[in-house]
């Protein structure tokens, strides 16, 4: 048993610097408390080994490394990275096929205008026939 661990499972606010001190005397006897400092009674060896056990059943979540987030973070920005060149890639197939209809669009009424114009023109050569037909009959 790691008795400094067990009294810090009991007494997470303690300052194992300051409020107590575990000694070996390579004996054979163990861990034990040397000093206690703190308000509360001295832990009981029964208690520390109850804490101790429930540290090795459920060992306290160890905190990613520096690295580990660095790491971490490198890929979420590779992958915003790459999510963003995708939507950058589609608005720009977007865009281009809107310019591509708008000029479809422009085209087609051009030759919807060129069609008017030749019917005008025929339009207006007929009335001039009619005209010309009209003025010779009287």
């Amino acid at each position: 048993m790691n008795t400094s661990l067990a009294i810090m499972k009991l007494f997470p606010e303690a300052d194992p610097k300051s409020d107590f001190l575990v000694q070996d005397d390579s004996d054979g006897n163990g861990q034990y408390i040397a000093v206690w400092s703190l308000p509360d009674p001295k832990p009981t060896e029964a208690e520390l080994q109850a804490a101790w056990d429930d540290l090795q059943a459920n060992p306290p979540v160890v905190p990613p490394s520096i690295e580990d987030k660095v790491a971490q973070l490198q890929a979420e920005s590779v992958d915003t990275m790459l999510a963003l060149s995708e939507v950058y890639e589609t608005t720009a197939q977007q865009d281009a096929m809107r310019e591509q209809e708008g000029i479809d669009t422009m085209l087609a009424l051009t030759e919807a205008y060129e069609l008017i114009l030749q019917q005008q023109a025929t339009i207006d050569a007929l009335m001039v026939r009619i005209e010309v037909l009209e003025g010779g009959a009287s």
